[in-house]
């Protein structure tokens, strides 16, 4: 189930904004835990996350990808995948969806929901926690994204 829906006010065009979105160094710093980020083609990217749930710390490889959604540029929403794998955690799979809406004063309304799928032994900790931990993360990437930009703007 998608995360409830939350949104940001960006003062960076959409154009700026997807350009933060989709550059490989933008996204590095702002995955929480993340210790490398490789981009395979403008779309898909190889990641390695120092993940915690709790007190258990993992390593988690996998890939993202970033699914643009029309043939607006740039586009008006779109979807990112993550599909990975950690020693103690098991496999996790998410999503995160974006939308990007132009406001007529200037800027970018960013709105945003997640949601993420895991098995192994962290599976066991029970959905609630789950939750819990996707909604910080989530919440952890678009605020970091949001400083980013207002840095940058």
């Amino acid at each position: 189930m998608l995360q409830a829906t939350k949104e940001r006010r960006l003062p960076v065009s959409t154009r700026v904004a997807w350009s933060a979105l989709s550059n490989v160094k933008v996204l590095q710093a702002c995955i929480p835990g993340c210790a490398s980020l490789t981009a395979m083609s403008p779309t898909e990217f190889m990641v390695t996350v120092v993940a915690g749930f709790g007190p258990l710390k993992t390593t988690v490889k996998g890939t993202i990808e970033l699914q643009r959604h029309g043939d607006d540029d740039p586009p008006a929403s779109y979807t990112l995948y993550f599909d990975g794998y950690g020693r103690f955690l098991g496999r996790a799979q998410g999503e995160a969806h974006v939308q990007l809406r132009p406001i007529a004063e200037g800027g970018t309304i960013l709105r945003y929901g997640s949601k993420a799928r895991v098995s192994g032994r962290i599976a066991a900790a029970g959905a609630s926690i789950i939750d819990i931990a996707v909604q910080e993360l989530t919440e952890n990437f678009f605020s970091r994204l949001s400083d980013h930009i207002h840095r940058v703007e």
